[in-house]
C-alpha cells in the first residue's frame, strides 16, 4: 500500500506528544504569579524658619511687618513619581514689647490639604499649595484674662512655595524652601466678642529648610 506525502506529514503531528503529557510525570503545571497592588508610599516632613508677618486692615491697622519663626509640618501619601498629597499645618508667633506699650504676642497658623507637584521625576524641584482654615490672635502675655487686650479672626487662606529636595540618605531629604500665606476676608474680634474690624488681611513670607522621609 502507498501513502500521500501529505498523510505521512498528519500522522507525524498526531504523533508528537501533548503539552499536559510533556509535563514530568507527577509534576503539576505551573501557575501564574497572583497580582498585588502596590503598597502607597507615605511621606512625612517638618520644617523651620524665619517668618516675616504682615496684619493690616481698614482703618485702624498699620500694616507693619514682624519678624518671628515660624514652622510646619505635613504627612500624606505619595502617587507616582510627580504627586505628594496629605495635610499640612504651618505656624508663626512672634512676642514685641515696644516702647511705653504693654508686651503683644500674636500667633498665626493655617492647616489643611495640601498638594506637592514635581514637574520631573528626575529633578527634585518642587511646587506646592494648600487650602485650609488660618487663625490669628493677638494678646498681652502679661495679662491673658484681660479681654480688651484679646483680638483673634479665624478665616479662610491658603498657602503656596517652591523648595528643593536633597537627598541625604535612601529614604531622608533636606529641602530648603520659601512660601507665601495669605488670607481672604473675615473679622477681627476682641476677647468679649465684639467686633472690632471687618475684611482683615494675613500675609506671612517663610523661608526655611525642612526634614522629608519618604
Amino acid at each position: 500500500m502507498r501513502w500521500s506525502t501529505s498523510r505521512l506529514g498528519l500522522l507525524a503531528v498526531l504523533s508528537l506528544p501533548s503539552p499536559a503529557a510533556a509535563q514530568a510525570p507527577g509534576k503539576a503545571p505551573a501557575e501564574a504569579p497572583p497580582i498585588t497592588a502596590k503598597a502607597p508610599n507615605f511621606f512625612a516632613g517638618i520644617g523651620i524658619g524665619p517668618g516675616s508677618f504682615r496684619f493690616s486692615c481698614p482703618d485702624i491697622c498699620t500694616g507693619d511687618r514682624y519678624w518671628g519663626w515660624s514652622g510646619n509640618a505635613r504627612v500624606g501619601v505619595s502617587f507616582g513619581k510627580l504627586w505628594l498629597m496629605g495635610l499640612e499645618g504651618t505656624a508663626w508667633t512672634d512676642k514685641r514689647e515696644p516702647e511705653d506699650l504693654q508686651p503683644i504676642k500674636q500667633t498665626m497658623y493655617l492647616i489643611g490639604p495640601v498638594a506637592y507637584f514635581y514637574p520631573t521625576p528626575k529633578q527634585r524641584l518642587y511646587l506646592k499649595l494648600s487650602l485650609g482654615v488660618l487663625h490669628y490672635s493677638q494678646h498681652n502675655p502679661d495679662d491673658s484674662d484681660n479681654e480688651n487686650d484679646q483680638f483673634s479672626s479665624t478665616t479662610f487662606g491658603a498657602s503656596a512655595g517652591v523648595g528643593y529636595d536633597f537627598r541625604v540618605a535612601r529614604h531622608v531629604f533636606i529641602s530648603p524652601f520659601f512660601s507665601f500665606v495669605g488670607s481672604a476676608g473675615g473679622d477681627v474680634t476682641q476677647g468679649n466678642g465684639n467686633t472690632v474690624t471687618t475684611d482683615p488681611n494675613f500675609s506671612l513670607l517663610q523661608f526655611g529648610v525642612s526634614l522629608l522621609f519618604r
